[in-house]
């Protein structure tokens, strides 16, 4: 549930702002704030959130939702999830 929190706020409110602000780089501004929530976190998981942040953005920012970027999100979580439980 806090996944589809956090891709509304980052993606469907502060990057849609910054977007109308600073056109298509409201992405990469948008994208800061959601990797400065995985600091502490193991270094590998940080910098990867950097990218893929850049690429859920771009995602929602192409198809005008996101639906999309929510639903891989939860994916990649859940897959995480599956393989380091085993």
């Amino acid at each position: 549930m806090d996944v589809l929190a956090a891709e509304f706020l980052f993606r469907g409110f502060l990057m849609w702002t910054q977007v109308r602000l600073a056109g298509p780089m409201g992405v990469v501004v948008a994208t800061f704030p959601f990797v400065f929530t995985h600091l502490g976190k193991p270094e590998l998981e940080t910098l990867s959130t950097f990218f893929g942040g850049l690429g859920f953005g771009w995602l929602a920012w192409r198809t005008r939702s996101i639906v999309y970027g929510a639903l891989l999100h939860v994916y990649l979580i859940s897959l995480i999830v599956v393989l380091t439980s085993t």
